[in-house]
């Protein structure tokens, strides 16, 4: 099995009632962004934990998962029309491949040496 991931940016203020229409749409997940990651026009926000941040980023990057079979270009004209825009967001598609996540997910930890005789190693 396998599904299809959409990228795309938009303007932050449109982020929530994009994110809310292509999940009634049946998107398996949506992720937000700063579309300036890693640039020198990345916008870094701080704030208290559990607050929301003050502002927001001018631009973001949505990656949304979808099935397979999910009809791209309905789901691009969707997101023209909830953003008020008669031009069509440029995207990136990709395919991800079934894996076991798990395995791949612990596959980041390494051992850990406590003292000379005692290890934490992850299963």
């Amino acid at each position: 099995m396998s599904w299809l991931s959409l990228t795309f940016r938009i303007g932050s203020d449109y982020v929530d009632l994009v994110g809310d229409r292509l999940l009634e749409r049946g998107a398996l997940s949506v992720d937000v962004h700063d579309a300036g990651e890693g640039t020198s026009q990345e916008q870094p926000l701080f704030g208290e934990p559990g607050a929301p941040p003050d502002q927001f980023w001018q631009q973001a990057e949505v990656t949304v998962l979808l099935e397979e079979n999910a009809n791209i270009d309905e789901i691009i004209q969707e997101v023209a029309e909830v953003i008020g825009s008669l031009a069509l967001p440029e995207y990136q598609l990709a395919q991800v491949m079934e894996q076991d996540w798990v395995r791949l997910t612990q596959a980041q930890f390494e051992p850990i040496r406590i003292s000379s005789r005692l290890w934490v190693v992850p299963s």
